[in-house]
């Protein structure tokens, strides 16, 4: 049953192609564990020692979770693998979804200037610049 007031989308098409791929699957389940390690060791340390237990659950947790799944690569890094076409087929799928979602510019009032901003400063790894910079150039198409 919906929650009300909570909007579904039922995934079609390429970005639904992407996220059950095999790559894609594999981080699921390694950042699932880790996350679970990382939560669960969290609540348990807060349970048992409060606030400060709860930073060192998360800490051991943490570690914990990665030292114990496997390694497995970053959905940007899986998008950038695809080829072109698939890529940007997935990248417009997902930026419709969230432009019918109001979760774009306009919904957090925020200038077009600051968000590029952010996401460049946020992206350090050259992946991450490749694949931000190929979804802002779509934006930018798509904007005009």
């Amino acid at each position: 049953m919906a929650a009300e007031g909570i909007q579904y989308v039922e995934l079609s098409g390429e970005l639904r192609k992407f996220l059950s791929s095999p790559p894609m699957l594999e981080t699921s389940l390694g950042a699932f564990t880790q996350a679970v390690y990382s939560g669960g060791s969290a609540k348990l340390g807060s349970l048992i020692a409060g606030p400060p237990g709860l930073l060192i659950g998360c800490i051991v947790g943490s570690v914990a979770g990665y030292a114990t799944s496997r390694d497995y690569d970053s959905a940007i890094i899986i998008l950038c693998r695809l080829d072109e076409d698939s890529r940007n087929r997935v990248i417009n799928e997902l930026i419709s979804i969230l432009i019918d979602a109001g979760a774009l510019l306009s919904a957090a009032d925020v200038k077009p200037e600051e968000f590029v901003e952010a996401l460049n400063m946020f992206a350090t790894r050259e992946g991450w610049k490749k694949a931000l910079s190929m979804i802002l150039a779509v934006m930018k198409r798509n904007a005009h």
